[in-house]
């Protein structure tokens, strides 16, 4: 299963001045470049994102001050900007606060409320991020100003 995944591209509009561009990949280098910028350049294009390079391309959008709508494979929609992108310190001090002063006990046997499930430990907002790209069908990067 791992290796028909690394086959999944995934279409990635962005708007531009010609309408919007169709981001893939230089076939040579495996660069993900426009195919207005492919042609330009006169490289050979291959359209759409690999799955496991479309997070990279959406930051790159994002640090371009633009917008970006992921489309879910279950047709949900997720508006992302600049905000959403994790710092590279965020989710490390999400995490190690500093301990409360008094804190609770630690219970040594599982109680009612528990039932004996372990919690699930919190997600970092690392891993929320890196969720978003999961299972995205496609994506499309606008300008700011349009409203997306």
């Amino acid at each position: 299963m791992r290796e028909r995944e690394t086959n999944i591209r995934i279409p990635f509009r962005v708007e531009s001045p010609r309408g919007d561009d169709r981001l893939g990949t230089n076939t040579n280098t495996g660069q993900v470049v426009s195919d207005h910028e492919a042609e330009k350049q006169g490289v050979p294009f291959e359209p759409d994102v690999p799955k496991e390079q479309i997070q990279h391309a959406v930051e790159g959008q994002l640090k371009a001050d633009k917008w970006v709508c992921l489309e879910g494979q279950d047709g949900t929609t997720d508006l992302l900007t600049k905000k959403d992108i994790p710092q590279k310190d965020d989710w490390k001090t999400a995490f190690n606060m500093n301990p409360p002063v008094n804190p609770a006990p630690t219970p040594s046997k599982p109680t009612a409320t528990t039932c004996g499930i372990p919690t699930p430990k919190p997600t970092s907002p690392k891993e929320v991020w890196e969720s978003k790209f999961e299972s995205i069908k496609s994506a499309t990067a606008t300008h700011k100003g349009k409203g997306g």
